[in-house]
This record gives C-alpha cells, structure tokens and sequence, in this order.
C-alpha cells in the first residue's frame, strides 16, 4: 500500500511518498518559501512538485492508494491549497482521502505529558496536548485555540512543550516564566504509522469533515 501525504499548513510545505507494506519513505521534499508562488500559483507548485517526488520514488501515480492531507492548524491558504490539491488528485484517481492533524507528526522523544504548539498570529497559540507513554502517543481529541493567558492557565511545569516553529512560540511566551519550547521537525515514522495509516484504515476518521481547523469554532 502506498500513499502521497501532503503536510502544506507550514511556511514550508513538505511532501511525502510512503510504502507502507514495509513502512519506508520512497522520496520527501520540503519547499522553501523561495519555491512557492503567490497562492493563485501555490497550487500549481505542488502539482509540480507531486510529480517530481513520484519519479524519484520510481511509482506511477496510478501506484497510490490513497491521499494524506492536514487540516491545519497553520496557514489558511496554505492548508485549503494542500487539501484542494489533494482531492483533485484523489478524484481524478479514484482513490480516497485521509485527513489528519497537522500537530500529530512531531515527537515528544521521552515518556511525558506534552503540548505540540502552533502559532495562530493575532489570534494566539494553536495548541494540541498529548501523552506519550513507550510507543503510544495518545491525544486530546482535537488542537485548540487559546489566548496566551488560557495556555498559561492550562500548562503545568511538566508539560514539555515542542512546536515546528519554536523561535516564533517562544517570543511570545512570558520570559520570566523560564517556559522552554524545543524545535521538532516532522517524524517520518510517527507520521507514517501513527497519522497516515491508521487514520486511513480508520473508516470513522478517514471520513471526518475536511475543513481546515482554522474555521472551526473552538
């Protein structure tokens, strides 16, 4: 079984090509901002880059079994470009569409109560908090919107806080308040085994609305 997952909600795109029958990434790419467009184009670039990672993995797009796309939380543009993209793909290869939570494919690395945090600009802080106990990973059941000061309240000094953009979540943080948040990048196989594969197996998931959760009301 195999499936392109798109993950577009960052400043930085990233593509992925899996094989799960033996769980391997096939080919990945992250774009820069240099190599997006405005939106009007942004769409296009993805096409581009879809058919390039599809020969890189050396798999014909009629191989794919399904479509991995995130509802964000993140960017609103970029989100409903990668989730557009995604289902034109998906229709024009009669294959079906898992939606996951852009927030679920970072690791927390050690057993510990954790909080994977996204930059909301003006609005606050998206943040999604978790367990992690061995190779379990559970969740709340959907990322929330909080002002800082409904984070603040939420926290406690357990809670490891790690974030794709921790440069931008730590200036918003209090600095007498010592709260760290560590850089993660996304993990392929937190990815692959935790987000893509089990919501595609999971009918009641795979078929959950596809809007981005920066229009659904907290």
């Amino acid at each position: 079984m195999k499936s392109l997952c798109i993950e577009s909600s960052r400043q930085e795109p990233t593509l992925v090509v899996f094989d799960h029958s033996n769980q391997k990434v096939l080919a990945s790419k992250t774009l820069k901002p240099s190599e997006l467009k405005d939106g009007k184009k942004h769409s296009t670039t993805l096409v581009l880059e879809i058919k390039t990672l599809l020969k890189q993995a050396n798999i014909l797009k009629n191989d794919l079994d399904f479509i991995g796309t995130s509802l964000g939380p993140g960017s609103f543009i970029g989100t409903r470009v990668g989730i557009v993209t995604a289902k034109t793909l998906a229709y024009a290869l009669e294959i079906p569409i898992a939606y996951f939570c852009s927030l679920e494919i970072y690791n927390p690395i050690s057993d510990t109560s954790f909080a994977v945090l996204s930059d909301a600009k003006s609005k606050g802080v998206y943040a999604y908090f978790g367990k992690k106990e061995g190779s379990i990973i559970t969740f709340d059941k959907e990322p929330s919107l909080y002002t800082l000061d409904e984070l603040l309240k939420k926290l406690t000094k357990n809670t490891l806080l790690i974030s794709p953009e921790a440069d931008v979540i730590q200036e918003k943080l209090p600095s007498a308040l010592s709260l760290k948040v560590e850089q993660r990048s996304i993990d392929y196989a937190l990815w692959e085994n935790n987000v893509c594969k089990k919501t595609f197996l999971n009918p009641l998931v795979a078929s959950k609305a596809s809007e981005p959760y920066t229009l659904r009301v907290s």
